[in-house]
């Protein structure tokens, strides 16, 4: 893009639970809302509702609510949600999304401001052809998540470990370069945690059966659930005030629930655990490169901000490192937003402005040549 045309773009960072997004030239997210949509399980009710609803610039947001209002809908709402473990699922719900991320949440029109996206969630041509062709934006660009959250970092080497809702991958930077070779992942994330949780609560007598009774399990989720640091580590009840008024006790399902990120077989699966795939991540690659990644280890996303979890992670990596190498794990108290930030970072530097995909240039060759839209440092 010409300098003298420059307008600041527009960022999102897409996740299965939360998206986040914001012009770039500020390096937090200004609205971040929930990935999630409610529609009516009682039309007819409905109908007497809708009325007084907003309308979100699309008639179709009269039939339900996208985002963050949905909590409050919850009672009357069928949950959908248009990313499932980091894939859009439903191309047509994850579109009306962005008319509700446009039009309402961000309150920008789509056809002034380059955007630029994080990529693990999508088909690269589809979401290009949708940004260009139904939201007419004048320019955009996706880049790698992992590569974001190490631009978070101001590092061009180390090891990512992102975990998020739907699952939870590694990968490895050497210089800027990402190392293919390094890529693995297991499919735990966020809402396995959670859904143990609400199977451990419904065994102990409480009944968390619905779309909405999972919401408030997620909450109880993030504001009390930990990772044990050992064995012998006490274990202390808390108590959870829930919507109604209503006060539970809560115990052991605290770690319990959060233990399959590194031990997957107590939830069924035959994969490595987060430390164990770090190990490997690193392992795999060239001998010479090894050092600098275990002093480089740099968490990720919603779930790596559970208690104990970088500590949890150096003592489980310590011990399966080579011995001279010393194990280093950054404990960012930003984390959970480091690809947003990342993107937000390189989005505005001047080596990243030859990078975006116009939409000249899509016009005249469609989305033969997408591989250009997607960026790694070296890019």
């Amino acid at each position: 893009m010409p300098s003298s045309d420059y307008v600041v773009p527009y960022g999102f960072d897409f996740g299965s639970y939360m998206t986040q997004a914001g012009n770039t030239d500020h390096y937090n997210s200004s609205a971040d809302f929930r990935t999630i949509m409610g529609f009516p399980k009682e039309k007819p009710i409905m109908a007497l509702l809708l009325d007084s609803e907003r309308n979100y610039g699309s008639s179709r947001m009269k039939e339900g609510w996208i985002g963050d209002e949905v909590f409050w809908k919850s009672g009357i709402a069928r949950l959908e949600y248009p990313i499932r473990r980091g894939i859009v699922k439903d191309w047509n719900l994850f579109e009306l999304f962005l008319e509700f991320a446009f039009s309402n949440a961000c309150r920008i029109s789509s056809a002034e401001h380059p955007i630029i996206v994080t990529d693990s969630p999508f088909v690269r041509s589809k979401m290009t052809e949708l940004m260009f062709e139904r939201f007419n934006v004048p320019a955009f660009a996706m880049i790698n998540c992992a590569m974001a959250s190490c631009m978070h970092y101001g590092r061009t080497t180390g090891t990512i470990v992102t975990s998020g809702e739907g699952k939870t991958f590694v990968q490895s930077f050497y210089e800027g370069y990402l190392l293919k070779e390094s890529i693995v992942k297991m499919e735990v994330g966020g809402w396995d945690i959670t859904e143990n949780l609400q199977r451990m609560l419904n065994q102990k007598g409480h009944s968390f059966k619905t779309s909405s009774d999972f919401e408030v399990v997620r909450l109880i989720k993030e504001k009390l659930s930990f990772l044990k640091m050992s064995e012998a580590e006490m274990m202390v009840e808390k108590e959870y005030e829930l919507p109604d008024g209503n006060i539970i006790n809560l115990g052991e399902e605290l770690h319990e629930c959060v233990e399959p990120l590194f031990n997957p077989h107590l939830a069924g699966l035959d994969c490595l655990g987060v430390h164990e795939l770090v190990t490997k991540s690193i392992q795999d690659c060239t001998i010479d490169v090894r050092m600098d990644l275990y002093r480089n280890i740099l968490p990720a996303g919603g779930n790596t901000m559970i208690s104990n979890f970088t500590g949890r992670l150096k003592c489980e990596v310590e011990a399966l490192a080579p011995p001279n190498a010393k194990v280093k794990v950054i404990d960012d108290a930003s984390r959970k937003y480091s690809a947003w930030n990342g993107m937000a970072t390189l989005s505005n530097m001047s080596s990243f402005q030859d990078k975006w995909y116009t939409k000249e240039y899509y016009e005249e060759n469609g989305s033969s040549s997408l591989l250009r839209s997607c960026v790694n440092f070296s890019g």
